[in-house]
């Protein structure tokens, strides 16, 4: 095991470090006080475990993107795959594995806020995500992506499929540019974002949110959506968050409107904005 993790992070040349580029934030509201007791018991837990317990990590809430990784790889190994029947392994399987065992990937680690309805657990807070990308290292192909939580276990995993490569993580900052230039709003605080509801952004796959004033925008699938500041939100399990009331609500909306999640118990009506006209000047 120790030579898997010193041999994999020897490979962290290719890793970018994203995980506290930028203040992060939410349009949604924060968890209920009354539950942070909680969530202060399950990170003690946590930070406290012993190898051989279902919550340890060697690095507990990792901070930066070597931590991040060294927590993956410790619960990868832990599956035991290489004990398996390489003929029962899908290759997506097999190639992640044996690029682990033999040190042929690397690693790229960026932070993804979350403001789906499982932002405030009932045991922890999950205010956000590492995106663990795992790449051949000479083909610069991409094998996995993994979601981490905050507290370093493991969330989500999911394989680039064999006959096809999965879809760019976006480039925040790059969308926001190409926003400004696109639609002439000028944002701010760009960062990657998971979310619910009629715009679903997973774990692994997730989309480009900024600010600008009160206003919060995400892009989804091509289309710009603005979430206005000033309008009251939807409140889980309330509003919203059954099959009953999510159906209603579903029901409700426009042609141009999209049903979010936004953060903890927060879900909001985005609407889709529109590309301004281009001007174009009458020839003599």
């Amino acid at each position: 095991m120790r030579r898997v993790l010193t041999s994999a992070l020897l490979l962290f040349v290719a890793v970018a470090v994203r995980l506290m580029a930028a203040t992060p934030w939410s349009p949604g509201m924060d968890c209920r006080p009354e539950d942070q007791p909680t969530y202060d018991r399950f990170e003690q837990t946590v930070r406290t475990a012993k190898p051989g317990s279902t919550v340890y990590v060697p690095k507990p809430y990792p901070t930066t993107a070597r931590q991040a990784i060294e927590d993956f790889l410790y619960q990868y190994k832990s599956l035991h795959r290489e004990k398996a029947d390489p003929r029962k392994l899908r290759k997506s399987e097999l190639d992640l594995l044996q690029g682990i065992l033999e040190s042929t990937v690397t690693y790229s680690v960026q932070r993804v806020e979350n403001w789906t309805s499982a932002r405030c657990g009932k045991e922890q807070r999950r205010d956000f995500y590492h995106l663990i990308q795992v790449r051949d290292a000479a083909t610069g192909r991409e094998l996995s992506r993994i979601a981490l939580n905050a507290t370093g276990l493991w969330s989500v995993k999911g394989n680039t499929p064999d006959s096809a490569a999965g879809g760019a993580v976006p480039d925040a900052e790059a969308v926001l540019r190409e926003v400004a230039s696109t639609y002439r709003i000028e944002g701010e605080s760009p960062q990657l974002v998971a979310t619910f509801g009629t715009i679903y952004c997973f774990f692994t796959e997730p989309c480009v949110a900024f600010r600008q004033g009160l206003d919060a925008y995400i892009l989804y699938k091509g289309a710009l959506f603005q979430i206005a500041g000033a309008e009251p939100r939807l409140e889980h399990k309330k509003d919203v968050g059954t099959l009953e009331t999510t159906a209603r609500v579903v029901k409700s909306l426009h042609d141009n409107e999209r049903l979010v999640s936004i953060g903890g118990r927060a879900w909001a009506i985005a609407r889709e904005v529109g590309k301004p006209a281009t001007s174009t000047q009458a020839r003599p």
